[in-house]
């Protein structure tokens, strides 16, 4: 399993002289981990909510098809810049973003460690249930407890996220759960959010106009870019401006 979390590390200088929100380095890690064995560095992995002095605020994604979190690291750094400068004209406190995608199931290349192992087959196949639980156990062992948390699901992950939802609300400061495709599993109405695209070849236009019906006005996002439904590869720049309306 691969996972990738986007860091904002705020570099020492005065935004007065040097201005740009771009000049901040976004810091990528990935790492390669079993879902129920090891962790990662403390300061990036503190599960447990820090009370008062907890200043993350922490966005997971699960990607739709092919499933490499790769795809979507420069989706992510472009969120977490448009974030910081949103948070900077506001004049609000400091806060930490954290990015977090997940790759799905063998859906990008092992490591050699891994693929030399007993333990790891590279030509696995995983049902669409395993693949659930796999995003299920991740979140469950690993994702911080932030003071707040936005989780988005694109395409196939739209229905990963919801069908995770009800196992996992309780356990995080949950504000809400975006997706991009139609579906019927809408527990917890007050928290899911729907965004989708006219030209959407894998999700018609008339199933967001029929969520429209079913979910409180606001909660269904009709896009009016001509965004494709695979936004991280031209539109990735628009979305990450997009989303900003989700997270507050």
């Amino acid at each position: 399993m691969s996972f990738s979390i986007e860091e904002d590390e705020r570099v020492a200088f005065d935004r007065r002289v040097r201005g740009s929100v771009n000049m901040i380095e976004i810091e990528r890690i990935q790492e390669w981990v079993e879902v129920m064995g090891t962790t990662l560095t403390p300061e990036i992995l503190v599960r447990e909510n820090q009370g008062e002095k907890d200043n993350r605020i922490v966005i997971f994604l699960i990607p739709g098809n092919p499933g490499n979190d790769g795809f979507y690291t420069d989706f992510g750094r472009r969120l977490i810049r448009n974030l910081i400068a949103r948070e900077d004209r506001l004049g609000h406190r400091r806060v930490q973003f954290l990015f977090y995608t997940i790759s799905h199931l063998n859906h990008v290349l092992l490591p050699t460690e891994l693929r030399c192992s007993e333990s790891h087959k590279v030509n696995e196949r995983f049902s669409l249930l395993e693949q659930v639980q796999h995003k299920l156990d991740f979140v469950k062992e690993y994702l911080p407890r932030g003071n707040r948390v936005y989780m988005f699901g694109h395409g196939a992950g739209a229905y990963m996220l919801l069908s995770i939802l009800p196992y996992i609300k309780d356990d995080f400061n949950l504000r809400k759960a975006i997706g991009s495709l139609d579906e019927s599993l809408l527990f917890h109405k007050n928290l899911v959010y729907f965004y989708y695209g006219v030209n959407d070849g894998w999700c018609p236009i008339e199933h967001g106009e029929a969520m429209s019906q079913k979910l409180t006005r606001g909660h269904v996002v009709i896009d009016k870019d001509n965004v494709e439904h695979s936004f991280v590869f031209r539109d990735a720049a628009t979305m990450a401006e997009k989303v900003l309306q989700f997270i507050v």
